[in-house]
């Protein structure tokens, strides 16, 4: 999540001025023009195969929440099961 916000954050300091992106705290190149941007979400397994997905992005806001929110709820969800049990066997 932290990386695709900060593309984004990086797409949007694209369309505004130099001096702009300095009062904002951005150096001389922080920023990446939307078209040089190819965001893809890959969904699946190995056993059920894979599915790749474009996100879509805009050039003034970046890239929607909404779009990668359910990879991100996703990953969490398994990082969370995979806590859940370890620590079910280290109790046992």
């Amino acid at each position: 999540s932290a990386i695709v916000d900060e593309i984004s954050t990086y797409m949007s300091a694209s369309r505004a001025s130099r001096e702009e992106r300095a009062e904002a705290g951005f150096d001389h190149g922080d920023w990446v023009a939307p078209g040089e941007v190819a965001p893809y979400a890959f969904e699946g397994s190995f056993e059920s195969g894979y599915r790749i997905r474009g996100i879509r992005k805009d050039p003034e806001t970046g890239i929607p929440h909404e779009d990668y929110v359910e990879v991100l709820e996703s990953m969490f969800n398994r990082s969370a099961r995979l806590e859940h049990v370890v620590a079910a066997r280290r109790r046992a």
